[in-house]
């Protein structure tokens, strides 16, 4: 069953590799049945999606102490980032 993309492609990507590369990438392309672009877009967004569901970045984390050190109840033994260090 083929899946419909509901907006159209109309953003681009241009990136500079190794001839090496690009014949190993024409390859497993060839090898798979799909265009270059269908190939890499496949497992380019499988990283991405990968990278970015692995967690929050760093400073994403001091949100929670920021928070109660705005509020006057932090404490000064640790911080969000060390759980148990705080009594609650």
């Amino acid at each position: 069953m083929a899946t419909t993309n509901p907006s159209p492609k109309s953003a681009k990507i241009e990136t500079r590799v190794t001839s090496e590369q690009k014949e190993l990438i024409e390859r497993a392309a060839a090898y798979t049945g799909r265009t270059i672009s269908d190939f890499v877009v496949a497992h380019v967004e499988v990283a991405a999606k990968k990278e970015t569901s692995r967690s929050s970045p760093p400073f994403l984390m001091l949100v929670p102490w920021l928070r109660r050190l705005r509020l006057g109840t932090h404490c000064s033994r640790g911080s969000a980032a060390e759980p148990g260090l705080c009594n609650k």
